[in-house]
């Protein structure tokens, strides 16, 4: 079985964050909600021949994760994401771990950090009301762990195949008397959804959290003041603000509202992106590449909640 690489008493996850992006993706590619004319999308040029050209998109509202890996010390490590903790006034639990990841320092050619795009990116999402953006960490340091709770999760949802209520398709729960909901996915439920609070000016720093996910901080230090929230529960949030025409970005709109996204505001710089993102592409295409460019740069996922003609 494998086990957490360890360097010290530092324990690190046996699997990569491409690994994490793989398990929300395998969920999130099947989730569907019938009754009210929604799918999950990766919002990318990946999927540009089904969406991209596709007159049937009537709005969408988007969101983004960064996925990350944990790493963790034991709570009577004297290493500085736990003695942080305890310096707290009052002071953070530690035991029986302290989980955390860091933030990702700048590639060459990168102008910024990850970190305060995505907080940027996030800030303009919920101010706006369009959507939202997290970091999504899973709870589990063994990959053996991780896949056996994968395993549980489909397991328990294979029964109800074939049932009227509550739906499901690959998975993921559609329908539960009549409301869509993320929650009865296990596995959803086993990570840990973390917006980006604050523009940083290095890359060291890190989120630190119980191995349930709660008790969050930031390593200035600081606690985050923030309820924790688990990815589930997070994307419930989000579904909820589709009902309705009002939440989403319809498609006659779509250009205009990537454009305010993206350009200058009395309280921030422009997001960076490539000069020709809106140039010559239809209102969709725009966003598809916008998402290819956040992840081919940043490595930030782009999904949306999509709203389909009947």
């Amino acid at each position: 079985m494998a086990r957490p690489r360890q360097r010290g008493r530092r324990l690190e996850a046996d699997f990569t964050e491409d690994t994490v992006a793989l398990v929300i993706d395998s969920y999130l590619a099947v989730a569907s909600f019938p009754h009210c004319g929604l799918t999950v999308e990766l919002f990318s040029r990946r999927w540009e021949r089904r969406l991209g050209a596709d007159a049937r998109i009537t709005g969408f509202m988007p969101f983004y994760m960064q996925f990350k890996r944990p790493s963790a010390y034991p709570g009577d490590s004297r290493a500085k994401v736990v003695l942080d903790r305890k310096r707290l006034n009052p002071p953070l639990t530690t035991m029986p771990q302290t989980f955390f990841f860091e933030l990702r320092n700048k590639r060459t050619g990168q102008a910024d950090y990850q970190h305060n795009i995505l907080y940027r990116l996030r800030q303009r999402l919920v101010r706006w009301g369009l959507g939202d953006a997290a970091y999504v960490c899973p709870l589990f340091l063994e990959r053996e762990a991780y896949r056996f709770h994968m395993y549980l999760c489909a397991l328990r949802l294979w029964t109800r195949f074939g049932t009227l209520v509550p739906v499901s398709l690959g998975g993921v729960v559609i329908m539960d008397g009549g409301t869509a909901s993320f929650s009865n996915i296990p596995i959803l439920s086993e990570h840990v959804s973390i917006p980006p609070h604050k523009p940083v000016t290095t890359a060291d720093h890190c989120y630190s959290f119980l191995p349930t996910g709660n008790e969050i901080c930031f390593h200035s230090p600081e606690q985050v003041t923030q309820e924790p929230m688990k990815l589930d529960r997070w994307l419930d949030d989000l579904l909820s603000n589709t009902a309705g025409q009002q939440r989403l970005i319809l498609r006659e709109e779509a250009k205009s509202t990537l454009r305010q996204l993206l350009e200058p505001t009395q309280d921030d710089d422009a997001l960076p992106y490539p000069q020709d993102l809106l140039a010559n592409r239809d209102d969709i295409e725009s966003w598809l590449a916008w998402g290819d460019y956040l992840w081919s740069e940043y490595e930030i996922q782009q999904y949306a909640f999509v709203r389909w003609e009947d």
